[in-house]
């Protein structure tokens, strides 16, 4: 490729003729060069019939630096892409020593079907070997590498790229004129380690900004197998593994944190995968599914996530203090089935979160008025979906066929409260008032007083709340105070320090002013 400049050659060399044509031989050869230095000893034969000469050589390298190797690729045989591939990918690193044996005819060089023996040696240490463009480099690998005619077997035991550490690793390309490189890696890390590597790799390179949101603590293993063709032309193929044990999960934007992560992990190069990890939420034992990229099984889908478990209301919302009102909706403990999605409807589009929560309530009893009081063993299906981040997203409720609702959440930022319109039955409001709470529909049955101190007190126990906007809905069998009054049309809004009310019913008619101090108790 470019003159050999050597700053040192000694030894002795001699030629001599025989039948079979003329001999060189050389021995105690010493050879210095920029970046190299070892010793020679073997002999040539030039064929009396002529043609390229059969060789006879050992060599051995005392000590080089991996980029010089790059000086004795045999460009000539060799096809540009392996060339390219080895040019890029022995980026540093020391031979501590080598050994080179080669015997055959030149005429059959590199010995493709063994009609001659090259073997090369070397122990290296300190490589740094960028082993695929898009792939990190690995970093102080410890390897022995084997070449013997056309291939290539590299044995690492120590190295590592980005934290990640390789406890094991084989490399073998097979021929380098089909130029297929064969990876096996085997090793552990950091959390953190693993999931930057999955960040900066063909793993979720696209995903990286939603990635860049998760904090992984603790430690796990892995193992993948990657197929590279050096050359381009096919695509390459990646299958690994990946476990985690006592890990903790967290999205501090999400204000999410998951503790004691385990479980296997799958990865190719479509995404990454996790079927059934174990974790604790609040100490609640869940199970975990994530699913990055190509594993959604959706293109518009980032990243997808489920956890399933076991929780009280007040466990769900522990971390949202604005909603703290919630947990005080009931008392018990339901199965919850909580998904979240990252999605992008086209490649420039904003990616868009949902949190998705999924319920029979059963185990959880409501303390609400009726329609909504709930004994813990009865059934009514919640349906939860609300935008991400939190701050004035909307939310769209459903509880069985009972009740429907649209929220905005509350913004700490801007200091927007919390606006809610809800709507028994099955039709979902379409739309919101500018703040509290705003009930419309047909119910079958109502408590009045209940849903009244409840909404001007705020709908949950301690009072944090939407207070109510206003209420104009029917009812086919009414609760005052405890009476029931039959079918009515209810209307309310709050004025000042009194709530309004019209009813009209063939029980009770007619305009009411209530004094709201005290009406919640």
């Amino acid at each position: 490729r470019e003159p050999f400049v050597l700053t040192r050659l000694a030894g002795n060399l001699a030629a001599w003729p025989s039948p079979e044509g003329w001999h060189l031989g050389v021995a105690g050869l010493d050879f210095i060069g920029a970046g190299y230095a070892g010793s020679a000893r073997g002999e040539l034969t030039f064929p009396a019939a002529g043609g390229l000469p059969f060789l006879e050589l050992y060599a051995r390298v005392d000590q080089a630096e991996v980029p010089a190797a790059k000086l004795f690729w045999p460009v000539n045989v060799m096809p540009a892409g392996t060339v390219a591939w080895l040019d890029h990918a022995l980026v540093a690193g020391r031979v501590e020593h080598g050994d080179v044996l080669v015997r055959g005819s030149l005429a059959d060089w590199p010995f493709h079907h063994n009609e001659g023996r090259f073997e090369a040696r070397a122990e290296i240490d300190g490589l740094t070997l960028a082993y695929g463009a898009d792939w990190p480099a690995a970093e102080n690998v410890h390897a022995v590498a084997n070449f013997i005619n056309g291939g290539m077997l590299v044995e690492a035991d120590a190295g590592g790229s980005l934290g990640v550490v390789a406890r094991r690793a084989v490399a073998l390309i097979p021929d380098f004129h089909t130029a297929l490189l064969d990876l096996n890696v085997d090793g552990s890390g950091p959390g953190a380690a693993l999931l930057a590597f999955a960040r900066r790799s063909p793993i979720a390179r696209a995903q990286a900004a939603e990635l860049g949101q998760l904090r992984l603590a603790g430690r796990g293993d892995f193992s993948f197998h990657l197929v590279l063709p050096l050359a381009g032309g096919d695509e390459p193929v990646l299958a690994g593994s990946a476990r985690l044990a006592g890990a903790t999960l967290s999205a501090p934007a999400w204000k999410l944190k998951l503790e004691q992560l385990e479980g296997p992990l799958a990865f190719d190069l479509e995404g990454l995968r996790a079927d059934a990890l174990k974790a604790r939420l609040h100490g609640v034992p869940a199970t975990l599914t994530l699913a990055v990229a190509g594993a959604t099984g959706r293109p518009d889908t980032l990243l997808a996530a489920g956890l399933s478990g076991d929780w009280q209301l007040s466990e769900l919302v522990a971390d949202y203090p604005d909603l703290a009102w919630i947990g005080a909706l009931g008392s018990g403990r339901a199965a919850f089935d909580i998904s979240y999605r990252i999605t992008r409807e086209a490649p420039t589009a904003a990616a868009a979160q949902t949190l998705g929560v999924r319920s029979t309530l059963a185990g959880i009893a409501l303390d609400l008025p009726a329609p909504l009081a709930k004994p813990a063993a009865a059934n009514l299906p919640l349906t939860l979906d609300i935008g991400l981040p939190l701050d004035a997203a909307p939310i769209r409720l459903a509880l069985g066929d009972t009740l429907r609702g649209l929220l905005r959440a509350p913004d700490a930022e801007t200091h927007q409260p919390l606006a809610a319109a809800l709507a028994w039955g099955q039709t979902m409001p379409t739309a919101l008032p500018p703040a509290g709470l705003r009930i419309r529909g047909h119910a079958t049955t109502f408590d009045v007083t209940g849903w009244v101190a409840r909404a001007v007190a705020g709908t949950g126990a301690d009072g944090s709340g939407p207070a109510l906007e206003s209420l104009d809905m029917h009812s086919d069998q009414t609760e005052w105070f405890g009476r029931q009054l039959g079918a009515m049309q209810l209307r309310a809004a709050p004025e000042s320090d009194t709530l309004r009310i019209e009813v009209d019913g063939e029980a009770l008619a007619g305009h009411f002013s209530v004094p709201t101090a005290g009406l919640d108790k």
